[in-house]
């Protein structure tokens, strides 16, 4: 065990915690340097970009399976 089971208690159980928030700020890096692929560019320019995307694919996935 690399430290005591007070030592844990007290501040070792955030370790995770602050290993994911790296990952998070790493991945909000890359995905905002990325370029978006030309198909998606081209959908983005003739219909714009929807307010609640979140909704629509709920919306439109109940009128696929009705």
């Amino acid at each position: 065990m690399a430290m005591s089971a007070d030592a844990f208690r007290t501040w070792g159980w955030r370790i995770p915690f602050m290993f994911s928030t790296v990952l998070l700020l790493l991945g909000l890096y890359i995905r905002l340097r990325m370029n978006e692929t030309p198909v998606f560019a081209k959908e983005l320019r003739l219909r714009g970009a929807s307010r609640f995307p979140v909704l629509d694919a709920i919306a439109g996935g109940v009128r696929n399976f009705v």
